[in-house]
């Protein structure tokens, strides 16, 4: 089992986001996730517009910046995600606490006291994945102090590694993080379904 990371543009040049949008509007899948918009959610709120979610990540204006957001995927495969519950709403409910955990795990990993973020889930493809959204400004774990986290550093991302003469993927401690609190979630499901 593993779970795929993949790191998306927030857009071209600066100025105001609609990345929130796209993860709540675009592409979707009316048979899997139905009409509207899809909920996005965050490390304490769930079901949120994609404007309460640019509020989140800019609270100031509820417009966050381009330059200021870093965007990306974990994907997940179909049957890791059955795993979750017995419908699609328990699955996803368990999928958005595997999310926070993990990113509780990622500030961990980025040495700071935590990360503003929102995400959504997708069902639109073969395999399901969330979009997360993080503001690159956060405070530094030791010293407390205002911290910009340019990019995720790449020794913390999924990478290739050679093993036994061959390319391998190797999920990295950011991968780990998510693939731990995935599997948790799948034990409490399952615990959950036997005591039934």
């Amino acid at each position: 089992m593993g779970v795929f990371f993949h790191i998306l543009s927030t857009g071209g040049g600066s100025g105001a986001s609609r990345i929130t949008r796209y993860i709540a509007e675009r592409d979707k899948n009316l048979e899997r996730e139905g009409s509207g918009s899809r909920r996005l959610f965050s490390e304490d709120q769930d079901n949120l517009s994609y404007h309460r979610a640019d509020r989140i990540l800019d609270p100031a204006s509820g417009q966050p910046d381009k330059d200021d957001l870093i965007h990306f995927s974990v994907m997940i495969e179909e049957e890791e995600f059955d795993k979750l519950g017995k419908d699609e709403k328990e699955k996803q409910a368990k999928f958005r606490e595997a999310v926070r955990e993990a990113m509780k795990g990622m500030a961990a990993e980025l040495n700071v006291d935590e990360l503003t973020w929102v995400g959504g889930i997708h069902r639109n493809s073969q395999n399901p994945h969330v979009h997360i959204v993080m503001n690159k400004d956060t405070r530094d774990g030791q010293t407390g102090k205002p911290r910009r986290i340019s990019r995720i550093p790449k020794r913390l991302l999924p990478h290739k590694e050679i093993e036994n003469g061959k390319e391998v993927i190797v999920n990295g401690p950011l991968g780990e993080k998510f693939l731990v609190a995935l599997e948790k979630q799948q034990a409490l499901s399952l615990s959950h379904s036997r005591q039934q």
